[in-house]
């Protein structure tokens, strides 16, 4: 059940076209569910992805699926740094600064929108969400678009077909280890 959520939801991932994916799933027993991470975890970690139980709140987890390279580089971009540092992040490295998203997400304060950054969205479309407040945008897909909305477009319609394509492969048989790219 698990690996066919992954597929579905975190395609771009797997393919390393994105930096990363999130997707929440009902968790009945908790133990059942670290077991299939982990057996999912076994599939792509050598592949360079992660996976990473962010919250469980209400009978449903809430998962990251992102690849660490990727993501530090991007973290590492200067105005991304600053930006996140005037969020209150500490810039302890990338497991700190996870550890410090999902803390933000087990409080009972609002969502924290910078976790855009951490999927790998434009900066500039996350400080438009959180000013905006969600409206106002250009366009929306896998993010809402306050920047540069050709280019986000063409991310989306590669983000689509890969899901696609991936979700068609999965069903044929093509495991997930298969489908996660090496990168």
């Amino acid at each position: 059940m698990l690996e066919q959520l992954i597929v579905t939801y975190c395609a771009p991932t797997l393919a390393a076209v994105s930096t990363g994916n999130l997707f929440s799933c009902r968790c009945e027993e908790m133990d059942d569910l670290r077991g299939q991470l982990d057996r999912c975890s076994r599939c792509v970690n050598s592949k360079g992805v992660r996976l990473r139980l962010l919250r469980v709140a209400d009978g449903t987890a809430l998962i990251y699926v992102y690849r660490p390279k990727k993501l530090w580089k991007h973290l590492s971009d200067p105005a991304v740094r600053t930006f996140l540092t005037a969020e209150g992040y500490q810039m302890s490295g990338l497991c700190g600064m996870i550890d410090q998203m999902a803390a933000r997400l087990q409080g009972d304060r609002e969502f924290p929108h910078e976790i855009g950054v951490f999927l790998g969205y434009p900066l500039e479309d996350v400080k438009g969400f959180i000013q905006n407040k969600g409206n106002n945008y250009l366009c929306a897909g896998y993010w809402k678009v306050y920047h540069d909305e050709p280019s986000a477009r063409k991310v989306f319609e590669q983000f689509r077909l890969c899901t696609r394509l991936y979700g068609q492969w999965f069903l044929q048989g093509t495991s997930l280890r298969q489908l996660t790219v090496t990168a």
